[in-house]
């Protein structure tokens, strides 16, 4: 005989995890039959299996109602049942959600920390010149730009070579070929020094729903695929991102750690670095008159590799503005991304 279901309390309130919001619904199951009301052992094997007196709740799946989804993305987490004074029973079921500012609603669950730091570096040279690549018709991205930067008006580097030391003019200690680094020689007779460079690291929290089993037997997919993830990592800003010039910021990870059920913490690690992550080389020519620096009369008797240049490893770009489209998935979303605008301050 079906019970006469009722629901008698439902309430939300805010979650321990960032985003979260748990959902408690109350529903009073009573039998005109007393006898007919199951034990509630057997209640709750019944609600997470094949459900009861039309209520599916199993945990880790949507709660259901009737073969309707209550809401989507509101997911069982607990379930309980308890004797009443009526003699039947009171299911009680808790359930978490993480959609805040769905469908453009509220603001969205993200959050970002910028972290500045140091890092060590070999170097040859303190204070070099980084070369500006815009506006100059020369690419961020392209390893043959980088090294010709020497030869185009307005990067900074050093565009005259100069005159070389020859027998009958000897080191006067100002030759630099054309492109070099500039800065101050630190070497130690063309080996490297190890020092400290200021870097940021720009971390941002947001949440995404892992794969999951839908309460129909369906599968939805991870919101946040690999596949996405390989777009990224490794690759720096092609465009100014959160007001970080183009080249300076790195994609180096992004964390997942599981809150409950399906729902994962993401934390996307950027790095800032003030050499748009690129390597001082020394030109392979130590050891000849056009090769090394010798300051006369020095007591140490140090030589300096006279020319160092820049090497740009990462030579891949990507835009970290773009946002998530139908069938197109991204980092974040609109609502996200113009948080994110809004936290460093370049709406």
């Amino acid at each position: 005989m079906t019970a006469t279901r009722t629901l008698i309390k439902a309430e939300s309130s805010s979650a321990e995890h960032f985003g979260a919001i748990n959902e408690t619904f109350v529903f009073r199951l009573v039998w005109a039959d007393p006898t007919e009301t199951p034990s509630p052992r057997a209640a709750v094997a019944s609600l997470i299996n094949q459900g009861l007196e039309g209520i599916a709740a199993r945990p880790g799946r949507e709660l259901v109602l009737d073969s309707t989804l209550v809401r989507a993305g509101l997911t069982t987490r607990t379930v309980d049942a308890q004797c009443n004074d009526a003699g039947g029973l009171d299911v009680i079921v808790g359930c978490t959600r993480y959609n805040w500012g769905e469908s453009g609603v509220g603001d969205p669950a993200i959050r970002m920390m910028v972290t500045p730091t140091t890092q060590t570096v070999q170097a040859w040279r303190a204070n070099p010149i980084v070369p500006d690549l815009s506006g100059t018709g020369l690419s961020e991205f392209d390893s043959d730009d980088w090294a010709k930067a020497d030869s185009v008006a307005g990067t900074g580097l050093n565009e005259e070579a100069g005159s070389a030391p020859t027998e009958a003019a000897p080191d006067d200690g100002t030759y630099r070929p054309a492109g070099d680094i500039g800065g101050t020689p630190i070497d130690w007779n063309g080996n490297p020094q190890n020092i400290l460079i200021p870097i940021m690291r720009v971390e941002i929290d947001f949440m995404r729903r892992g794969g999951s089993i839908n309460t129909n037997g369906t599968f939805t997919e991870d919101a946040l695929p690999f596949s996405v993830l390989t777009n990224y990592l490794g690759k720096r800003n092609s465009l100014p991102f959160l007001g970080f010039a183009t080249g300076s910021l790195l994609f180096d990870g992004l964390n997942r750690s599981r809150l409950d059920g399906e729902w994962t913490m993401c934390t996307a690690s950027f790095l800032w670095h003030p050499w748009r992550h690129a390597i001082q080389v020394p030109r392979p020519t130590f050891g000849t008159k056009a090769g090394t620096l010798k300051y006369e009369e020095d007591p140490r008797n140090i030589q300096h590799t006279r020319s160092v240049y820049w090497m740009q490893p990462y030579l891949q770009g990507k835009d970290f503005n773009t946002v998530t489209t139908a069938g197109d998935p991204g980092l974040w979303t609109t609502l996200e991304l113009v948080s994110l605008k809004g936290f460093a301050g370049v709406i």
